[in-house]
């Protein structure tokens, strides 16, 4: 009898787990947001795509700024984050167009995006 209540306790344990992974799964999926309304979304994991209008490469750190039809933003990447992401300085060039999923911050005033992730969808 004792095997039996482990079983049915696994198998329900396992629903309520698969349940779960199901709803985390849809909150990790970034908003879309357009440039303009990035100032009230500090804090939030989101996804824009603009045209790079300028890329700085220091220390091993990339800064781009982008711009979509309502703005333009800075995007910081950092140097273990283009590791990660497979990135080199020189992949990333004026012109091309990105989509960036990332975290909004503020920093000196500013608003910027970490990316966690960079999709080139049209080169320059």
């Amino acid at each position: 009898m004792r095997e039996r209540e482990v079983l049915w306790l696994s198998l329900i344990l396992s629903v309520i787990g698969i349940i779960f992974l199901a709803y985390g799964s849809t909150l990790v999926e970034p908003k879309k947001a357009d440039i303009k309304d990035l100032e009230e979304l500090e804090g939030v994991y989101v996804s824009v795509t603009g045209r790079v209008l300028d890329v700085i490469s220091s220390k091993g750190n990339l800064f781009l700024k982008i711009e979509d039809r309502t703005g333009d933003v800075n995007v910081v990447i950092f140097e273990r984050e283009m590791k990660r992401m497979g990135l080199e300085s020189n992949d990333i060039r004026k012109g091309m167009v990105l989509v960036v999923e990332g975290v909004v911050q503020r920093y000196r005033g500013e608003v910027e995006v970490i990316p966690e992730s960079i999709t080139i969808l049209e080169s320059a």
